[in-house]
């Protein structure tokens, strides 16, 4: 019956008006979403596929047909709004957990054509959906299909203002990992072109949000944009451009300590970036007092990286924190951050084990330069 329900509605979408003479048009699909496990397992996620793929066509479609049918009056719109959103909401819900398991390429398509819907992306977000399309982009170990239609997930939240300030606000609780981050280390290390293409479609968007771009420029996705290969496909020739020019703006434009600012808080520190210097330090250490030492607060945080140069960079620069400002050493300490680096002197990473050795120095020793000679 589901098979044939959904193929009625591939081959004629407005087969959906239909639906709409029933009392409750969502209801008896949602309730195979709680039929309990049972032995038939294949046989429960078969159906619990289909019915993805039935909503994500009949939730487009009957919204549509209200609002062609319906008066624009406030009678109209609380109907529409008992008729779709308490069904599309947990509807969202569903595919937001389903996506997250084994069989996901089925749930992330219904997902992609129901976030075309902007009522649907409130209960998504709510839902922790951003947290769950970064857990999903893992270059070597998801499917290059899951990864593009995640990319296309956010291409389409992208052009959502509030939903690009959402991304920000999840991104930024994420102590070593994040969507921006993780799309970046996909178009770094992905090779197929159409999932390349929505990535930087989706960085396009992301323009119009000031805090991304900062955490664009910090995880270096201009120095990734000069390794690429070069394509034939006009739109993503456009769009790189356009990202490209658009962040070196953004970057001239910023001080040393706001270039500081969105290294840090893209959770990935660089060796070769100019602000991991002892003059850097020595002139702005005061800055960091702003926002309950938010700064160093991350840094704090990204001891925790699997990311041997982020590792590195962030035992020096609380080092040179604790060095040069007046209550650097307590304040360090303060925010957990000793045990940490004490257990980093032994990593296996050479260089990671001198920096913890050099930073518990300067913890402990007022003096640090002396003792260094």
């Amino acid at each position: 019956f589901l098979a044939r329900v959904d193929k009625i509605l591939s081959e004629d979408f407005g087969c959906a008006k239909i639906f709409n003479t029933c009392k409750d048009p969502y209801g008896p699909f949602l309730k195979i979403f709680r039929v309990p496990p049972s032995e038939v397992q294949r046989e429960n996620e078969m159906m619990a596929m289909f019915v993805c793929r039935i909503l994500s066509k009949l939730f487009p479609a009957l919204e549509k047909w209200y609002l062609q049918s319906m008066q624009e009056t406030k009678q109209g719109t609380l109907k529409l709004q008992q008729s779709i959103d308490q069904p599309l909401n947990d509807f969202v819900v569903k595919l937001t957990e389903l996506s997250r398991g084994k069989n996901s390429l089925i749930p992330l398509k219904a997902l992609k054509d129901t976030l075309k819907q902007e009522r649907a992306h409130e209960p998504f977000i709510r839902d922790a959906g951003v947290k769950m399309l970064a857990s999903l982009l893992q270059p070597g170990e998801t499917q290059e299909q899951v990864m593009y239609l995640v990319g296309f997930c956010v291409w389409i939240l992208s052009f959502n203002v509030k939903m690009l300030r959402q991304i920000d606000l999840s991104d930024a609780e994420e102590k070593t990992s994040g969507l921006i981050k993780n799309l970046v280390t996909v178009v770094r290390q992905v090779q197929r072109e159409k999932v390349i293409r929505i990535c930087f479609a989706s960085f396009r968007n992301m323009l119009k949000s000031e805090e991304l771009k900062g955490r664009m420029v910090g995880l270096g996705l201009l120095d990734i944009i000069k390794t690429l290969n070069q394509t034939e496909d006009k739109e993503l020739k456009e769009d790189t451009k356009k990202v490209q020019d658009s962040l070196k703006k953004f970057l001239g434009q910023l001080s040393t300590f706001e270039k500081y600012t969105t290294e840090v808080l893209s959770g990935v520190l660089q060796k070769k970036s100019a602000v991991h210097s002892e003059t850097f330090w020595r002139k702005n250490n005061a800055m960091f007092e702003k926002e309950s030492y938010r700064h160093i607060r991350k840094l704090v945080a990204l001891l925790d990286s699997k990311e041997a140069e982020t590792l590195e960079m962030a035992c020096y620069d609380l080092g040179e924190f604790a060095r040069f400002h007046p209550d650097g050493r307590t304040l360090v300490t303060k925010m957990g951050a000793k045990s940490k680096i004490m257990s980093l002197m032994g990593h296996r990473n050479e260089q990671i084990a001198k920096q913890a050795l050099l930073c518990i120095q300067k913890l402990m020793v007022s003096n640090w330069e002396f003792l260094s000679k």
